[in-house]
This record gives structure tokens, sequence and C-alpha cells, in this order.
């Protein structure tokens, strides 16, 4: 087989239609990098099959189509065909050429074609399977083939060793295989939780199987006894009540003339009391009516106190508030004397402060004069004078520090006075703060009810919520459980749909029949097809049918003799076996001897002909008849068995499960691996599971319905909690916010406490030091006095004492001096303690002159109230004068009305007497007529109970029965049957609760449970079987890879030689003993270098190495042709040389076709294709034939 062309249209950057020829040798495709040289690789791989976008170097699909242009439009599919010369006969096609055709849409609809035939994409993977050049094959290598085998990771070079050894398949059988097995392992372990789900259910159902059959057997004999014994007391019970219907008749008159004597006299009576009800109405009225004006008064009353009282505490304070405004404007006029006083005062202080300063300044310049002077005196004098010196210096000390406890002294008792004041208006302050923090706590209160209510409501709605979250839970699981059981059904139906497809249960030549029909509609044209595809079998019949067919099953139905021997000719011509043809115009049905069927009617287990069992057109009763009339379907062996002799050995006879016995007396049966797998018996398997699926969708259509109805709900629940819970989140926040203004209160509290507590702190210091200034001033006193006692002593001991004149004149001025410093000490400690004083005073006289703005203010609005209140109160003294005389006018009507109605009691009394003797008569008849009616009455109620006891527990009319429905019970009687019915129901109590579908319910799990364990071999079987398979395939996965290793590492070795001109090279497994997982080791030693693994080498001897290997694989799966694409490109010009020689050398027994842009490569082609873009992104082929071939260098 050859390659001979490629056709390509809109395939990625093709946009035209371009053919590619091919030729035998080697061919080349060249071009720069980007002009789209590879896309005719990835076009020759997608039209053999490949669906991997990723090794068609593409996004998705779509990409592949030609996406346009600036100049060119884009196109709306991509087609390629590929072109075999089939002479050899390579593909199993009887053509000697064979097109290919792939095409795409944009739209994502596909076409496959062969020899222009339309097919399937699998038809094209069968086509080219085990040639050699499939998808999977070695016929396109590309550049990542080479990177794959120098990967580092051994999973890579491991999965190059799998496909070239064929093992890939069977990895993949064995992994469907485990996947297979895990299911089948989790499908046994729900058996048998389902199993003993079961078993705890048997014993208990059985417990209320038995009650119930007991409860069965009570209830009919209860049932029984009490009809006869409802039905004999309603007959007693009517006798006795026509008795007592002819006593109350009589009753009744006499009754009735008394009841109309008391009428009279009651209608007497009752007018009397309509008449005395007026007159008290009317006197009820009047006192209503003195009771709202007493009323009135009395509110008029407390509206006169209450509206004096105000008057008079407006008069008082107002009286209160022109004392504190006289006081005020006293205080102020004081203090501006004060004022005025104290400005003058400090001005005569400022003068006389600059006058001191300057006499000082003068008398300091004489004394430092005369103290030079003074120097001469005697040491006596000088020591008199300078103990002078400090006394006067310590007197003057002490006269400065009275001035200045003075000025503190005055200090602190304006402090002690501002504390006080400052403590009465914080007392008013924190009794208003104290009252709004009680209003507070009040809502906070109200608010943390509310929140406790909020509370509790969506506790109850989050309840609702969970509860509806875990229907809404049960139903997904409902849902998933059913998705799940439709899955593994669609899954089990899409098998079977295949196994029908692909002809499985059929013989081959069968296949053959069936694939050829379908080809050649001429040829097929009388063909109906196998039997069994024909045939309808009822449910339970399938092995029974197919036991007693047996190849028939198989045999090919065709409309007469002539298309039958048509179809063996061509089996002939073929060699394609041998077939079995049932013609329809030939085949007549065998006549069943009657005497036979007339044998074995009525016995037991026969459930008649085999051809009753079966539908199927009309025209094929006769071929039906024929094969499966003269076989009876018996249901087990022993019945078959009894069957069978009845008719001597003489029919056939086929039990339902697959027990054939043949005349003669042979008996086939046993177990049958295969059983089930049938064709009749895969195509009732179809129905059954179309028919559950169909069912399921339904089931699955009212669970959404349900689940969306779960789903609306639980919204609408979460949208109240939701509602709620801000609701809850605004009284949190308003909780919250009370709570900070609370604590903001209490912590203006606690600084008014402490505040105060300061206060008083600081008002007992205060009090503490002016007590200790007070002291420290009498003791400086003293002490001053003292030293002016010293110091005139001094003094006089200074005059005792001989002096010059310059010597008392220093004295004079140094006392002069003295006395200026103590005067100016004293003159500023004045001004100073005149400035605090001042501005105190300024202070306190802003405060009052504010005070007394705010009285005046609340003077005028307390005496605007004051007016207002002497308004109202004129008011109610005239409405008082009012209500007094209507009071008095009722109180007159009241008394006249009261006098009428003494009359008239009097008269009602009469009429009432009369009335209650008249009904002391009535009375003894009324009891007399009452008490038999109670008794007609309790009479007629137990008819009615036993009526409706019959009614209600057995749905019979009393009335309505006849003697077939009464028991007849001649010796029963009535206390007897009483006794003996309690006696039953005291027996149905001890049975308790009973569940009357116990019975059929254990019926259906022992079938169940049956069932399943059943099922539960079958699982078990098919897991022993899969483990069986499994075993199988490693042991064939092994021998094939060892034996493919093997044929590989021997290819690779000489590969290698021929490709490096010597040298050696080995493959090995890093695990001998592991084979199916072990990595592949390779080792190359290059001519003169020694033997290592790749890693050393260097990147072109990596890679020739690599390609090596890939040449030796070729050799174990050639193909008839190969595509390289660039696999050489990281060669060197030396090894590329070597490439080409190799290629040049097996391209008489391959086709090679290399995309390239290597020149050596090149020059070892016969033929040469450029692919140029001239115009960007659409590509256009150039060819050359060489002159000669291969000689290029």
């Amino acid at each position: 087989m050859r390659l001979t062309a490629v056709d390509i249209i809109g395939f990625k950057s093709f946009s035209d239609a371009t053919r590619i020829e091919f030729h035998e040798g080697v061919t080349a495709i060249v071009g720069p990098n980007g002009s789209g040289k590879s896309n005719i690789t990835d076009a020759i791989r997608w039209v053999l099959g490949e669906q991997s976008t990723n090794e068609l170097r593409a996004g998705r699909m779509a990409d592949i189509v030609f996406a346009g242009t600036q100049s060119k439009r884009a196109l709306g599919f991509a087609e390629v065909t590929i072109h075999f010369d089939n002479a050899d006969g390579h593909l199993p096609l009887e053509y000697s050429e064979v097109a290919v055709t792939r095409r795409y849409f944009r739209s994502g609809e596909s076409e496959y074609e062969i020899n222009k035939a339309p097919c399937r994409l699998k038809d094209i993977v069968a086509l080219f399977m085990d040639t050699g050049i499939g998808k999977d094959g070695y016929s396109i290598i590309g550049q990542g083939k080479v990177d794959q085998i120098l990967s580092p990771k051994g999973d890579d070079r491991r999965q190059i060793f799998d496909e070239a050894s064929g093992i890939v398949k069977f990895k993949t059988r064995k992994m469907e295989s485990l996947r297979k097995l895990e299911q089948t392992d989790a499908n046994l372990l729900r058996l048998d939780d389902i199993l003993g789900e079961l078993a705890l259910r048997l014993a208990p159902l059985r417990k209320q199987a038995e009650d119930a059959r007991a409860y069965r057997q009570y209830a009919e004999a209860l049932k029984s006894l009490d009809i006869w014994y409802v039905d004999h007391q309603v007959k007693s019970h009517e006798q006795t009540l026509a008795e007592l219907a002819a006593d109350a008749s009589d009753a009744g008159v006499a009754f009735r003339d008394a009841e109309a004597r008391v009428l009279r006299i009651k209608h007497e009576y009752e007018q009397a009391g309509e008449a005395l009800r007026d007159l008290d109405d009317a006197i009820e009225k009047m006192r209503s009516e003195h009771d709202v004006l007493s009323a009135d008064k009395t509110t008029l009353l407390a509206s006169r106190s209450r509206t004096e009282l105000s008057v008079e505490h407006a008069a008082i304070r107002i009286r209160s508030l022109q004392d504190e405004a006289a006081r005020l404007h006293e205080a102020l006029d004081s203090k501006d004397g004060d004022h005025d006083r104290q400005a003058k005062k400090r001005a005569g202080l400022d003068a006389l402060r600059t006058r001191y300063a300057a006499e000082l300044k003068t008398q300091q310049s004489l004394l430092e004069e005369a103290v030079a002077a003074a120097n001469l005196a005697a040491k006596k004098r000088q020591e008199l004078s300078s103990q002078l010196d400090l006394v006067r210096q310590q007197h003057f000390d002490a006269k400065s520090r009275l001035v200045e406890l003075d000025a503190e002294l005055q200090i602190l008792t304006r402090h002690l006075d501002d504390v006080k004041s400052a403590g009465s208006d914080r007392q008013g302050d924190q009794s208003r703060l104290m009252f709004q923090i009680e209003s507070w706590q009040d809502e906070h209160a109200r608010q943390s009810a509310l929140a406790a209510e909020q509370d509790a409501e969506l506790a109850g709605k989050r309840g609702e919520a969970d509860k509806a979250r875990d229907a809404l839970t049960q139903k997904t699981e409902a849902l998933a459980a059913l998705d799940a059981a439709t899955n593994q059904a669609a899954y089990r139906m899409r098998l079977l749909t295949d196994l029908d497809r692909q002809g499985e249960g059929y013989p081959g030549v069968v296949r053959r029949i069936e694939a050829r029909r379908h080809q050649d509609s001429a040829m097929g044209l009388d063909v109906l097809g196998p039997l069994a595809s024909l045939l309808e079998v009822s449910d339970g019949f399938e092995l029974a049918v197919e036991t007693a067919l047996g190849p028939a099953a198989n045999h090919i139905v065709t409309k007469d003799q002539k298309t039958a021997a048509v179809w063996i000719d061509w089996l002939k011509k073929t060699r394609g076996g041998r077939a079995t043809f049932l013609p329809i115009a030939q085949m007549k049905a065998w006549p069943l001897d009657r005497t036979l069927l007339e044998k074995v009617k009525g016995s037991a287990g026969y459930l008649g002909t085999a051809d009753t069992c079966v539908q199927v057109n009309p025209e094929l009763d006769e071929i039906v008849g024929r094969l499966l009339g003269r076989t009876f379907v018996v249901d087990t062996l022993d019945h078959a068995l009894d069957v069978f002799n009845r008719v001597n050995r003489m029919v056939r006879v086929v039990t339902l499960d697959g027990e054939l016995l043949s005349p003669g007396g042979s008996v086939s049966g046993g177990f049958d691996q295969r059983t089930g797998a049938g064709v009749i018996s895969r195509k009732n398997e179809l129905k059954q599971l179309a028919k559950k699926q169909a069912e399921a969708v339904v089931a699955k259509a009212e669970l959404e319905t349900e689940l969306d109805e779960a789903r609306t709900a639980l919204r609408a629940l979460m949208q109240t909690c939701e509602t709620l819970e801000q609701n809850r989140r605004e009284t949190a926040r308003a909780i919250e916010s009370l709570n900070r203004t609370m604590e903001q209160g209490e912590t203006a509290l606690a600084a008014y406490q402490k505040a105060d507590r300061d206060a008083r702190s600081r008002e007992m210091e205060l009090a503490a030091a002016l007590t200790e200034l007070t002291d420290a001033k009498t003791k400086a006193t003293a002490f001053a006095d003292e030293l002016t006692d010293r110091e005139a002593e001094l003094v006089k001991q200074l005059a005792d004492e001989p002096s010059a004149d310059n010597r008392s004149e220093l004295e004079i001025l140094r006392q002069d001096v003295q006395d200026l410093r103590v005067n100016l000490t004293s003159v500023e400690e004045t001004i100073r303690s005149l400035d605090e004083l001042a501005q105190h005073v300024q202070e306190t006289r802003a405060a009052e002159r504010q005070r007394l703005s705010g009285i005046e203010a609340e003077i005028k609005t307390v005496a605007a109230e004051r007016d207002r209140a002497e308004e109202m109160l004129a008011k109610i003294h005239a409405e008082q004068t009012a209500l007094e005389r209507s009071l008095q006018t009722l109180a007159d009507a009241v008394k006249a009305k009261q006098g009428e109605r003494q009359a008239l009691e009097g008269k009602r009394r009469d009429a009432f007497l009369a009335m209650e003797k008249e009904g002391e008569t009535r009375g003894t008849l009324l009891a007399a007529l009452e008490k038999l009616e109670a008794k007609k009455e309790r009479i007629q109620n137990q008819i009615d109970e036993l009526k409706n006891r019959l009614w209600e527990q057995y749905e019979l009319v009393a009335d309505e029965l006849s003697v077939k429905l009464v028991p007849d019970m001649p010796d029963m009687t009535p206390t007897r049957a009483a006794r003996e019915i309690n006696g039953l129901r005291a027996k149905i109590r001890e049975l308790g609760p009973v569940n009357p579908g116990a019975i059929d319910e254990l019926a259906d799990v022992s079938a169940r449970v049956d069932g399943f364990a059943i099922q539960r071999e079958d699982m078990e079987q098919a897991r022993q079987e899969l483990k069986t398979v499994i075993h199988d395939l490693d042991l064939a996965m092994k021998l094939q890879f060892k034996d493919g290793f093997t044929r590989i590492a021997a290819a690779f070795t000489q590969v290698f030689r021929e490709l490096f001109n010597g040298g050696d090279a080995t493959l090995d497994l890093a695990d001998g003993d592991d084979l199916l997982e072990s990595d592949i080791v390779i080792r190359a030693q290059p001519p003169g270098k020694k033997m290592q693994n790749l890693n050393p080498l260097s990147g072109g001897e990596r890679s020739l190495t690599a390609i090596a290997l890939l040449f030796a694989i070729m050799r174990l799966r050639p193909a008839p042709f190969c595509v390289f694409d660039e696999i050489e490109s990281s060669l060197d010009d030396a090894n590329v040389l070597r490439f080409a020689d190799y290629i040049r050398k097996y391209s008489k027994r391959t086709q090679f076709v290399l995309v390239t842009h290597r020149k050596g490569t090149m020059e070892s082609a016969d033929r040469l294709y450029g692919v140029t873009m001239q115009e960007r992104g659409v590509s256009s082929i150039l060819s050359m034939q060489l002159e000669t071939p291969g000689t290029a260098r």
C-alpha cells in the first residue's frame, strides 16, 4: 500500500483547494517558520481519525477551519481527503484505490466518507486498525515523540514502549475491568446493606403476619355475633318504644291544658313586669343623669381645687422669684459700688507704688554712699549693726509674710464661696440626669421584652426552616438516587444497544451477512435478518424460547429460496463461512398431533406450546410454527418430566430455566455463564429498561416539582427568618444605642458624683487651709512683734555706743530704705489681691445678671399661667352653680316615680303567686311527660347506636337486614352473645396494633430477599470473572510486552550502530520483576565514549539516540509510509547527514514524507514541496522534482 495524495481545503491556513501528490521514495516539505508546513502533518493526522485538539495544535475543533484574513473571508468548513494505492489489498476493502474524507463544519457537525460513501468515524478508525497507519500508530512522528523519549519523566518513556508493544489496549481493558470491579464491589456492599435491612424486617413481619391472621379469624367471628346481637336488640327496643309512645300521648294532653292556664297568668304577670321595667328604666335613667351630674360636679370641684392650688403656687413662685431678683439687684448694686471703690483704691495704690519705687531708688543710692563711709566704724558697732540688719531683715520678711497671708486668706475665702455655689448648681443638674436615666431604663426594659419575643418567633421560624431543609435534603437525595438508577439503566441500555448494533451474540458469518446487506441495499432487499431479531417474546419466556430455537435463532430469514441461493453463492465467493437460511415462501409449520395436546392439557406447570409465547409478523407464522410449534413450555424440570412422559417422549419440552427434554429421552440443563446474554433476552431487557426509563422520567418530573415546591417554601421561610433577623438586629441596635446612652448618662452621673466628692474634699481642704493660714498669720504677727522689740533693743545699744555723725546718718538711710522696701512690697501685694478680687467680682456679676434675666422671664411666664388659672376658676364657679340646680330637679322627679313603682309592684306580686300555683300543677305533669320522653329518647338512642355501630363497623343498614345476612343462631341468647362479643374483643385487644398488610408485605419482602440473594450470587460470580479477566490481561500484557521489548531492544542496538557508524546502545528495565510498571533505562555508547545514560550526552547525540529508538520501534511495527515532522531539527549537521542516509537506505521499502527545514534532509529527498505564505495567514504549495534524487549533495 502507498500514500498517493492529500487534498486539503479550508484546513487551518490552506484556504484554497490544495493537492499534494506523493511518490515512492522520500518527499520533503520545506518552508520558513510560520509558513504552515506542519499544518500538512496535522491534516494527515486529522483525516486518519485524530480527535485530540492538543495533538492538532488547536484550542478547540472549530479552530482547524480557515478563520479568514483581511482579503479572504472565513470558510464554513474544513475538508481533507487522503488517497491510497491499495493494489496489494493492505486495507480490508475490495478497492485498488481508497480515498478517505473527513469534513468538519464550523457549526460542529462532521462528515466522513470512504470512497465517497458516507460512514462513521469509528469505521475509519477500524479501517486503519492494525495497519500501522492509524492515529495511534507510528506512521506520523513529530518532535513531541522525541521529546517524550528524552523526557525526565519515566511515565512518558514508558507510554512509548507500551504503545509500541501493543499493550495499551490491554491496559485500557484492565482499567475498565478494575472500574467495573470497583463498581461491582460497591453494588455488593449496597446489596449486603439491603439484605441486612430486609433480614431485620423479616422477623417482626412474621410476627405481624401471624397477628394479622389471628385478627382476621377473630374479626369474622365477632362480625357474625355482632350482627345477630344488634338485630335482636333493635327489634326488642322498637317494641318497647311503641308502648312508651301511647303513654306519652295521654300525658301530653293533660300537660297542654295546664300549660294554657299558666300562659294566661304569665301574660298578666309579664304585662305588669313590662310596666315595672319601664318605670325602673325611667328611674334608672334619672339616677344615671344624677350620677353624671354628680360626677361632673366632683370633677369641677377637683378642677377648682387644682386651679386654686395652681394660682396659689403661681403667686408663691412669683413672690419667691421677685425676692430673689431683689436680692440679686442689691448684690449687683453692692458689687458695683465695691468695684468703683476698688478701682479708686487701686489707682491710688498705683501712684503710691510709683512714688515708693522712686524714693527707694534715691535712698538706695544715698545708702550705698553712706555704707562706703561707714566701713571705718568700730568692730563692735559693726557687729551690732549686722545684728540690727539681720533683725530688720527678719522683721521685713515677717511683714511681707503677713501681707502674703492676708492675700492668700482673701483668695481662699473666695474659692470656698465659689465651690459651695457650684455644688448647688450641680445638684440640680444631677437630679435632672437621674430622671432621664430612669426613662432610659424603662425604654431599655421595653426593648428587651420585644427582643425576647422576636427571639422566640425567630427560633420557631428557624425550626420550621430546618424541617423544610431536611425535607428538601430528603427529596434531593431521592432525586439523586433516582438519577443514579436512571443513569445505571441508561448505561445498561447503551451497552445492550451497542452489543445489538455490533451484532454481539451472532456468529461471524451472520454479522458479515448483515454488514453486506446494509452496504448493498439491492442485494439485501429480500433479506429480513436473523430470526432472533424478528421475534417479540413474552416476558419470562426468553430463555425457554432461546433454548427451544437453539442455533435456529441465528438463521437468516429471506423472502424465497432464490434469495437464499444468492447469498450462499456470495458466501462461497468471499469465503465468508456457512449460514442457514429460512425462505418464507417454502417454510411450512409441522402440525402437532391433537391427541398429544389433549394428554398435556391440565398438567401441572404446563404453559402451552413455544410458538404461543412469541409475537411476530404474520408472514413469519409458518417459520415460527415450524421451529417452535412442536415444543411444549413447562415451568419446572419436575413438571417437564411429567409432561414428557405423558407424550411418550415424542415432543420436545423446555422449561423456563432453559432445561430441554428432546425426543428419545435426552435431557439438557445446568448452569450457563452466558445466561441472559442471548439476542432475545437482550431485546426483552432493552424493552423493559425503556419502560423503566419512561417511568423514571415521570417520577423524576414529580420529584423535581416537589423539590421546586420545597425550595420555594424554604426560600419563603428563609425570607421570613431574614426579615425577623433584620427586625431583631434593629431591636439589638436600639438596645445597644440605649446601653451606650445609659452608659454615657451613668458616666456623666458618676462624673457629677465624683465632682461632688471632689468639691466636698476641696471644701474641706480649703477650710483646713484657711484655718492653717489663720494660725500662720497669728504666729507671724507674734513673731513680727518680737522682732520689733529686738530691733528697738539693738537700736538702743547702738545709740549707747559712741558714733560719728555719718554713722547716725547711715542708720537713718538704712531704715528709710528698709521702710520703703516694706511699703513697696505691701503696696504690690495689695494691688495683686485687688486684681484677683476684681476678676472674681466680675465673673460673679456676670453670672448674677444672667440669673436675673432668667428670673424676670420666669416671672412673666408664671404670671401668665396665674392669669389663665384665675379665668378658669371663674368659669368653674359658674358651671358649679348650674349643676347644683339640675341635681335638685332630678332628685324631685325620682321621688315621684318611686311612688308609682310601689303600687305596680303589688299588682305584679299577686300575679306571680297565681302563676306559681298553676306552675306546680304544670310541673308535675311535665315531669311525668319528660320522664316518658326521656325513656323514649334513651331507647331510641340505643337503637340508633346499634344501627350506627352496624353501619360503621360492617357498612350494613339494620332496616335492610335480610334473613341471609343475619346468622341463624337458635341456641344463642343476648346475654351469651354479649359475653362472647366481649371475649372476642378482648382477644383482639390483646393482639395490640395489627398491620393488616403484614401478610402481603411478608411475602413481598421474602421475594425481595430471594431476588437480592440471587443478584448477589450473580454479582459475586461477575466479580470472580472480572478478577480472572484482570489476571489474564496482566499475564497477556507481560508476555506481549516482554516479547515486544526484547525485539525493540535488539532493533535499537542495530539501528543505533547504523546511525552512529559504530558504538553500542541498550534498553533495560529498572525493575525486571515489574514488567508492566517498571521505568525504561536507555544507555548509549557513541563511538569513542563509554556506555552511559542519555543525560551526559550532547543534545545532538541524545536526539539521534531517540530517533534511533523510534526507527527501532518502526521495525517492530512497520508502516507503509511515515510522516516525520521536524524530528531531526535539534541534530547537528553531521548527525543530520547520518539521519538522511538512513532515510535513503530504507526508502526502498517505506515511503517517507519529511517536514523539515534542514539542508541535509532536503538533499536526500526525491521530491520537494515548498510551503509559502505570500499572503499573511494563507499557505500555498510549490513543488520540485529533483533530477538526481538523493544526490544533491
